[in-house]
């Protein structure tokens, strides 16, 4: 599971909208912008962050979130919205869910599937109902998300657990300062740099074009987790599945 990496660099909106403007040359260093150019500049700052939050990449951590059910619900809204039955914010994606059990010490998580549409589409009894569900379904639907249990569970006395990976913030103002997690200043002074030189009758020099995509490869590359090494089992002496890569030899 990918954790939160910050660089320790603190930035407002002003201070990367400032950057920016000095890599296309739009203004001198001691020279101050309109407020009418720094309120755009605020904006396309925000449109690059959410375009951003559709690639998982850029998502620079994962949330673990562990919420109530209700006995034979199916689905929940989720999203930031006092009617929604999880409010919190809008997953984009879930990486990973699981079944929280009640009453027990310790306390035992099980792993659940997040399914495809076209996998909760091939259920063929979707009422089925069941003390414990076995899939997750996940609907990105806008401006809240929907998630469908399968079997629906018929008791509250087990939790839902969704790891879900988190965008950058948007900026509110030019002023509220966020520490921004490692890499993202520099990714997101030099593209924001490239956004706004056609508007502002800039041709954006190649060194900055080079830079820009390079920060933004250096942030993504932070956030790729390794892929897990697998075998098929056919292949395998050892049909049980298990293998000891130090002894070379079966393992249970």
């Amino acid at each position: 599971m990918a954790t939160n990496l910050t660089s320790g660099v603190t930035a407002t909106a002003q201070v990367l909208i400032n950057g920016a403007f000095d890599l296309l040359g739009v203004k001198d260093p001691w020279e101050t912008l309109e407020p009418e150019s720094v309120n755009d500049a605020r904006r396309r700052l925000n449109f690059l962050i959410d375009r951003w939050a559709t690639q998982r990449l850029t998502m620079s951590s994962t949330s673990r979130f562990v919420l109530p059910l209700v006995a034979n619900q199916m689905t929940y809204t989720i999203g930031e919205d006092v009617t929604a039955d999880f409010n919190q914010p809008r997953p984009t994606v879930i990486d990973n869910a699981g079944l929280l059990l009640g009453n027990t010490t310790p306390p035992v998580e099980r792993p659940i599937p997040v399914i495809s549409d076209d996998a909760y589409a091939a259920i063929v009894v979707k009422t089925l109902s069941n003390p414990l569900f076995s899939y997750v379904y996940y609907n990105a639907t806008s401006p809240l998300g929907q998630i469908v249990l399968w079997p629906v569970p018929n008791t509250s006395a087990n939790s839902l657990v969704l790891y879900v990976p988190l965008a950058l913030l948007q900026f509110p103002d030019l002023v509220t300062e966020f520490i921004l997690p490692m890499g993202a200043a520099d990714a997101l002074e030099y593209n924001l740099a490239l956004r706004l030189a056609a508007p502002y009758g800039k041709v954006a020099p190649p060194d900055v074009v080079a830079m820009a995509r390079e920060a933004l490869v250096d942030f993504k590359r932070l956030h790729v987790d390794p892929p897990e090494l697998a075998v098929d089992v056919a292949l395998q002496p050892y049909h049980r599945g298990m293998y000891n890569i130090v002894t070379d030899t079966g393992a249970g």
